[in-house]
């Protein structure tokens, strides 16, 4: 659930005053999973953790204290590979929409994302409103409706959903509108996290590659990749970025290597310092440089363009960079580089996206988004060969 983090080998003395979880520094947590345990486990990364991933342990060693009679049992490992699922209801859950709800739906959508209806996959996305009308019994329960085959084609998953109520029955089917332009999620779901925005909300959404996400207070929170969870602390990654340029540029870039992520394209987007403009020429050839107007490409995007990054359509954002090569934004937001080749020192390792953007590192931040949908993001600070992580996404 963390990307980054990795599990100290040592164990920690610990007393029953001490919570099941807590910070032991900005970027460790401690955890056991009963408050009478004689030790806690320590987890460490590179980026810091916020309250919310506090919470997300300690509802994890709740959960793991349930389970954890049945160690040596033949059934202990199925146990344990649904915990992921049950730790993300609870947190998920509000004071209106049940932990027990969430879970139903998520099974409907496990159980979908192996399926297909007319040969396609199934997208699908299933809005949960404790606010609305609990108790109408005219209403039809979703686990009757699921198990119609018809059910599969009510949503693309993007702007379209059935939403229930906190007993679980339907009362809306249709379309969320518009979305926000910068909703902490990715951007095709941008109209179902738009809809969380009440509290009261919480909307679940399975695409086509067989991806479930969790969107609440109209952010993603969890999302459920290659058969893992991941919690996503949006805000702590922007501070991790450092101070290059503006907040809006930073929270843009960084919105921008979400979307490419669940797009499955793959970037490489270097955020530039000022201070490093006269290095550009030492790692993108000239011809690779907007301002040239020496291609085709230069020409298009210099004169289409026009605006800084942050202020583009986040659309346009994200097709620029899934571009085959490195997009490159200087600390003002002005585009300077679009699908541009890295001059890559020899002997680097890792795939060609990686040592480009460890290589644009030097100039102040670079973030590699791999094809499979991880993201990670180096600073200038480290070696040449080993720069720091700023902070890693669903690795």
């Amino acid at each position: 659930m963390f990307s980054g983090a990795v599990l100290e080998s040592v164990s920690h003395k610990s007393t029953s005053r001490e919570d099941r979880s807590s910070f032991s520094g900005p970027c460790a947590i401690r955890f056991k999973p009963h408050f009478d345990w004689p030790y806690r486990l320590e987890m460490r990364r590179s980026q810091k953790f916020d309250m919310s991933d506090v919470v997300v342990v300690d509802r994890f060693m709740l959960v793991l204290a349930e389970v954890l009679d049945a160690v040596g049992k033949p059934y202990y490992q199925g146990l344990l590979a649904k915990l992921g699922d049950r730790v993300v209801a609870e947190v998920a859950e509000t004071s209106r929409v049940k932990a027990e709800l969430i879970s139903e739906c998520l099974r409907v959508l496990e159980s979908w994302a192996s399926q297909t209806y007319e040969g396609h996959r199934i997208a699908y996305a299933i809005g949960i409103d404790g606010a609305y009308g609990a108790g109408k019994t005219s209403l039809a329960k979703f686990s009757d409706l699921a198990d119609e085959d018809f059910a599969k084609v009510l949503s693309n998953g993007i702007d379209t959903m059935v939403a229930i109520n906190a007993d679980g029955k339907v009362f809306f089917y249709g379309a969320c509108g518009q979305g926000v332009s910068r909703p902490f999620a990715p951007i095709r779901v941008g109209p179902l996290a738009k809809w969380t925005s009440e509290t009261s909300r919480v909307c679940l959404v399975l695409n086509r590659l067989g991806e479930i996400i969790v969107l609440k207070n109209g952010a993603m929170n969890f999302a459920k990749r290659s058969g893992n969870w991941h919690h996503f602390t949006h805000e702590e990654c922007i501070s991790q970025m450092g101070k290059v340029g503006s907040r809006d540029l930073r929270q843009a870039v960084y919105e921008t290597s979400i979307d490419v992520s669940f797009a499955r394209t793959g970037a490489c987007i270097c955020l530039m310092k000022s201070s490093k403009r006269g290095s550009l020429k030492s790692y993108v050839v000239a011809n690779d440089l907007i301002e040239s107007s020496s291609t085709e490409k230069s020409i298009v995007l210099k004169h289409c363009v026009g605006r800084n990054f942050e202020q583009l359509d986040r659309r346009l954002r994200l097709e620029i960079a899934s571009m085959d090569g490195a997009t490159i934004i200087d600390h003002n937001g002005r585009i300077v580089a679009a699908g541009a080749i890295v001059t890559v020192p020899g002997g680097s390792s890792g795939g060609g996206r990686r040592a480009a953007s460890v290589a644009l590192s030097r100039l102040g931040l670079a973030i590699k988004v791999s094809a499979d949908g991880g993201i990670t993001a180096f600073t200038d600070r480290g070696s040449v060969s080993n720069p720091e992580v700023a902070f890693e996404i669903c690795k």
